[in-house]
């Protein structure tokens, strides 16, 4: 279990929102909030890469830098294309295992393997 999504990210205006969209916890100085508690909801995947793509994107604008160009490839991937078995799929391609006994055997001796991956 990951919590998140327990600090909303919004406008002053609403009375729900803890940060606005530079991560800095409203009514407070000097304080900002990064890590998955900003996420609407949960991912699919492992949070700790995400944290540290946020961590360095609000690090980055408490500097000033500017973000980096986006890559040709992410300019060419389709806009807001979304698997349709998302909640369910974890691999494009899962690996088949060994169906029975002997295969498992003939692999384990180094015989021409029966578990493709």
């Amino acid at each position: 279990y990951h919590p998140c999504g327990t600090a909303k990210m919004g406008t002053s205006s609403d009375p729900n929102t803890v940060c606005n969209s530079q991560a800095q916890v409203l009514g407070l100085q000097n304080l900002r909030v990064c890590d998955a508690s900003l996420m609407p909801s949960i991912i699919n995947g492992n949070l700790n890469a995400v944290c540290i793509m946020m961590a360095e994107k609000i690090a980055d604008s408490i500097l000033g830098n500017s973000p980096p160009p986006t890559p040709k490839s992410a300019q060419l991937a389709p806009q807001g294309w979304i698997d349709p078995q998302w909640k369910s799929r974890q691999r494009l391609n899962p690996p088949e295992y060994a169906s029975t006994t002997a295969d498992i055997q003939t692999s384990a001796t180094g015989a021409d393997s029966a578990i493709s991956f």
